[in-house]
């Protein structure tokens, strides 16, 4: 069986690739013309059903459970013995890669 850190790992692996591969299916999925329907002021556009709304909404949630995964490794205690949260963030260094990966998560 593999140790905890190896599971926590292999989710992470897991959900970030799943996201990517869902990302990628929905994007070649989509609709590529709708058909106009004019109005008094403006044309809307009414596409076909399509699976690409739902595989990005899957892609979504697969990207927050690795993310959240993500956040909870960093807090994870290793081996019995957990960092002590306050020196995580101690140096200008940690900072700025910690603010940076929350930044680019969130986006």
């Amino acid at each position: 069986m593999a140790s905890q850190t190896k599971q926590l790992a292999l989710s992470i692996l897991f959900f970030g690739c799943l996201s990517f591969i869902l990302a990628i299916i929905a994007e070649l999925k989509k609709p590529a013309l709708g058909t106009p329907i004019p109005g008094k002021e403006f044309v809307t556009c009414k596409f076909p059903m399509d699976p690409s709304v739902a595989l990005g909404a899957l892609s979504t949630l697969s990207v927050l459970i690795s993310s959240a995964l993500g956040f909870l490794a960093i807090y994870f205690p290793y081996k019995g013995k957990s960092v002590p949260k306050n020196s995580l963030l101690d140096g200008i260094t940690m900072k700025v890669f910690f603010v940076t990966a929350i930044l680019f998560t969130l986006t």
